[in-house]
């Protein structure tokens, strides 16, 4: 589990002399909560699939309802979850086109014949 680095805390969660988290924010389950996102985050930005269903585990066994309910939601399709944390490529050329694509059409719905949108889409300006 990820300390409270952004916080500039230690991994006990202490946050400064004599301060915690939980002394921050009052509730100790929101300092899990937040061990818990800064661990999944951690793990998501690190590309460590491999470490994935303990961090579910984890996350399922903790008495913060979101957390665990959203651990459930990601056990219901691990594998497509882990293929995407553990893989090298992506889909992100993909989606920026269908991006530019939809921008183009949004922009011009309506004022403009197809022939143009057609034309906007395939030409590229430089």
């Amino acid at each position: 589990m990820a300390g409270h680095a952004a916080y500039g805390a230690a991994p006990g969660g202490r946050v400064g002399p004599g301060l915690s988290l939980v002394f921050l924010t009052g509730h100790e389950r929101i300092a899990r909560a937040c061990d818990l996102a800064r661990a999944f985050t951690d793990l998501v930005r690190k590309r460590r699939g491999q470490l994935l269903t303990a961090c579910i585990r984890q996350a399922e066994q903790s008495d913060v309802v979101p957390v665990a309910k959203f651990a459930a939601f990601l056990r219901q399709d691990i594998d497509a979850v882990t293929a995407g944390l553990t893989h090298e490529w992506s889909s992100g050329r993909v989606e920026s086109h269908v991006n530019r694509v939809k921008t183009i059409k949004r922009a011009i719905y309506g004022r403009a014949p197809f022939r143009l949108l057609r034309i906007r889409i395939l030409t590229r300006p430089k």
